[in-house]
């Protein structure tokens, strides 16, 4: 009750805000911002990241500058891993942030099998069942020594996003 004696029903402000110390957010509002919503994409066939515009054609998670395939994320200044570190919360970079990406084909000694972790502790991987069964690699230059590297299922979508942004890729 208030003060006039009248009942209401108030809820509390949850917010958007960071869910970690290190900063890092719950990534909902990038899925949202790429139209996929409840997370299972415009066709259902469990792609995050298919948007389903006004004329029912699907993008496979490319519209307008962004791109969502479920793991991994551009949508304005921001590129997101999900599934990254020991707690499998999600790692947001500043594309601002990148010095450089280095795209490596993968093999069975280069991180065609690991799903998820380090085996060198110089190379980071998020979690991603679908690794053995892609071919190329993206290292993410931040300046630091750990350096992540992402799997996304269109390399060739990504590599022209981040090229927008003007950031420097390179092939090894």
């Amino acid at each position: 009750m208030d003060t006039d004696g009248n009942s209401r029903n108030i809820q509390p402000d949850i917010g958007d805000g960071p869910s970690s110390l290190d900063g890092a957010r719950d990534d909902s509002d990038v899925r949202n911002s790429t139209g996929s919503g409840s997370g299972t994409g415009g066709t259902g066939t469990g792609n995050r990241g298919a948007i389903n515009d006004a004329t029912g054609n699907d993008h496979d998670g490319v519209g307008e500058g962004t791109y969502d395939d479920g793991k991994i994320a551009i949508t304005g200044d921001d590129l997101v891993i999900r599934d990254y570190s020991i707690l499998l919360r999600p790692k947001r970079i500043l594309l601002s942030a990148i010095q450089g990406v280095q795209i490596a084909t993968m093999d069975a000694y280069k991180g065609k099998f690991r799903i998820w972790g380090s085996g060198d502790f110089a190379h980071w991987y998020n979690l991603d069942w679908q690794r053995p069964r892609k071919h190329k690699v993206l290292v993410i230059n931040t300046g630091k020594r750990i350096r992540p590297c992402i799997t996304p299922d269109n390399v060739d979508t990504v590599i022209e996003l981040l090229k927008s942004h003007g950031i420097n890729i390179s092939y090894v």
